[in-house]
């Protein structure tokens, strides 16, 4: 079995030793996929080694030799039957769990507001309560008041999104493996941005896109600052709102999306609320503890976007957001792979040895637009 102080940099001969010693490529591939879990430089330090012992000379130098159940490889340095689809395993397990670890780094930023619901169909509407349900008190023996599921007007589309690294042999054989590492974290660190930004789309769609018949002008407040009072007047709306029966909707507004140069201001704003005993708060304190204090949600990819994402002048303006306001449909979820296999397509053109892909098949969307509401600074 490998051992974590088996961290020195090893020859191409030294892992076919290991092989051996091992009992075969298959338990020294599973023993190495632990080692790589413990010490993950060790694999980057000897990629090259790893390359030559269990794809190169399997494929270029050896012969199987019969009567022994040997492959000779070189002069004389002879090892168990090596497998050359074993190696991506490897791979596989080191940029796997970089790119995972990077994709988890960090804050979800909008997709905390979203609404995970798995899918299967490529496009659809959301359903809801029929809207003329109404809870009331029976007598005995009477019957209930019944309702149904029906169609919302509000639709998602499911899409199918990726892109793969091609990685050749060079970059095996002349050590760059850590210039591979750096580009999958990046490649994972890509993927995570083009999500946000789809849900940011997605956000601002709901608020500024005027043939959303979900949102309008009762989910609109103008105010003049960024303010605690102000916010309260934010908040409001929700329990203003109504269902399409006539009945309160009391919603409550979880998250305020802000604008990057409103972030330390909205801090102060959600931080103070409480604390402030001037006369014009006390009326928003009420309404802060019977809703709920909501949590700021800074994302830089809102404010990166430009028309026609966004209306000129969007800085000033600030989001609530409620619970099932969003939805991010997901039929793929975001998936890190590498693809197995040695000569494939244009591998043995052009020494491609392996393909790292991520990808998802998702659709962001609003689903309820009664759930969102907008501060229109003026």
């Amino acid at each position: 079995m490998l051992m974590i102080n088996d961290h020195k940099q090893l020859s191409a001969p030294a892992i076919v030793d290991l092989i051996n010693k091992s009992g075969g490529v298959r338990a020294f591939t599973k023993d190495a996929k632990q080692l790589i879990q413990l010490s993950p430089e060790w694999f980057e330090r000897n990629v090259g080694a790893l390359y030559e012992a269990m794809v190169k000379y399997p494929m270029e130098r050896a012969y199987f030799d019969a009567d022994d159940g040997v492959i000779a490889m070189g002069e004389g340095v002879t090892a168990l039957t090596v497998s050359t689809s074993h190696f991506p395993i490897l791979l596989r397990e080191r940029l796997e769990l970089v790119a995972r670890e990077k994709y988890r780094l960090g804050p979800l930023m909008l997709g905390n507001a979203f609404t995970t619901i798995p899918s299967r169909k490529r496009s659809g509407k959301f359903h809801q309560l029929n809207s003329d349900r109404n809870i009331d008190f029976v007598r005995e023996k009477e019957r209930y008041n019944e309702t149904f599921l029906s169609e919302t007007s509000d639709e998602y589309i499911n899409r199918k999104a990726g892109e793969i690294l091609k990685i050749t042999e060079e970059t095996l054989l002349f050590d760059d493996m850590n210039a591979v590492i750096e580009a999958v974290r990046e490649l994972a660190d890509d993927m995570k941005v083009f999500e946000e930004e789809q849900r940011a789309k997605a956000l601002l769609n709901a608020v500024y896109d005027t043939s959303n018949t979900t949102f309008g002008a009762p989910n609109e407040v103008a105010v003049s600052a960024v303010s605690a009072e102000d916010l309260g007047k934010l908040l409001k709306l929700g329990a203003k709102m109504k269902k399409p029966n006539g009945s309160p909707a009391s919603i409550q507004y979880e998250w305020v999306a802000v604008p990057v140069e409103h972030t330390a201001t909205m801090g102060q704003v959600l931080s103070q609320a409480f604390e402030d005993d001037s006369s014009a708060l006390q009326q928003k304190k009420v309404g802060f503890k019977f809703f709920g204090t909501p949590s700021p949600l800074v994302s830089a990819t809102i404010d990166s976007l430009a028309p026609p994402d966004v209306p000129a002048g969007f800085d000033d303006n600030y989001f609530a957001i409620a619970r099932g306001a969003l939805a991010e449909t997901v039929v793929i979820p975001t998936m890190f792979q590498t693809q197995r296999g040695i000569v494939q397509e244009d591998g043995w053109e052009n020494d491609i040895i392996a393909r790292f892909r991520t990808r998802f098949l998702k659709g962001f969307s609003v689903k309820d637009g009664r759930r969102l509401a907008l501060a229109n600074l003026t």
